[in-house]
């Protein structure tokens, strides 16, 4: 008789934290790491090869500066993070867009910045990139 626990599918593929939670898909407990770099430093760059797990990394970052404490339960952050702090979290992304041309980034990160803008139903008046980018940050934080 077989009385094996039930094992969780990887996460191939999954670049969303959320996603690995929800689903209950096999996730190796890194929010420790999560927390011990938000007390520490102040700018970090992330450097690891191809699909070794930045966006899942940083998806995990985002859901504990929002809040999502429903989705940290079991795991080292629950008891670690001040979950009664909730911070506006702005993520960017390089991984699609046309950089063959001089302004294929600037177009790109404007794109961003407008979904940004529409799923927090903000309106912003600067029109310039970094301007732009500074009063989402304002407006999303208040």
């Amino acid at each position: 008789m077989n009385h094996a626990l039930p094992r969780a599918r990887l996460p191939t593929g999954v670049q969303t934290f959320r996603e690995v939670r929800t689903e209950n898909l096999c996730y190796v407990d890194k929010t420790h790491f999560a927390c011990q770099l938000s007390r520490q430093g102040k700018h970090y760059f992330l450097s690891r090869p191809r699909r070794f797990g930045k966006s899942l990394f940083v998806s995990t970052l985002k859901a504990l500066f929002e809040g999502r404490r429903d989705l940290f339960h079991g795991l080292a952050a629950d008891d670690q993070w001040d979950w009664s702090v909730r911070r506006p979290v702005a993520r960017l992304s390089f991984a699609s867009g046309h950089y063959t041309k001089p302004d294929g980034l600037h177009h790109n990160l404007l794109r961003q910045l407008n979904l940004q803008r529409l799923a927090s139903d903000i309106t912003l008046s600067e029109v310039e990139g970094a301007d732009r980018f500074a009063e989402l940050l304002v407006k999303l934080h208040y």
